[in-house]
């Protein structure tokens, strides 16, 4: 797939320049460049990666639940403290 071929979304055709587009932005304080703004994920999938990767579920759950805090929040730390400060309980 390319930047400027066309995916389908139900009956209508997305370009990925066309997402990328909508994505929320902000000024780089420097440049004055427009930046795209890092969203955190909602609390309820956190709460669910972080008890499939505490569960007794095959490696391959842990192992995507895992990948996907990591893709979320850059290191473990990080999603440590986005679950501290949302109180979600790590078993």
């Amino acid at each position: 797939m390319s930047y400027n071929e066309p995916q389908t979304f139900g009956a209508y055709p997305i370009y990925a320049k066309q997402i990328h587009n909508a994505l929320p932005r902000r000024r780089n304080s420097t440049s004055g460049s427009p930046v795209a703004v890092k969203r955190e994920p909602p609390v309820a999938l956190v709460r669910t990666w972080i008890n499939l990767l505490t569960s007794s579920e095959e490696k391959e759950v842990k192992d995507r639940a895992s990948e996907m805090l990591l893709n979320s929040f850059g290191s473990m730390k990080n999603a440590a403290e986005f679950a501290e400060k949302h109180q979600i309980r790590i078993p």
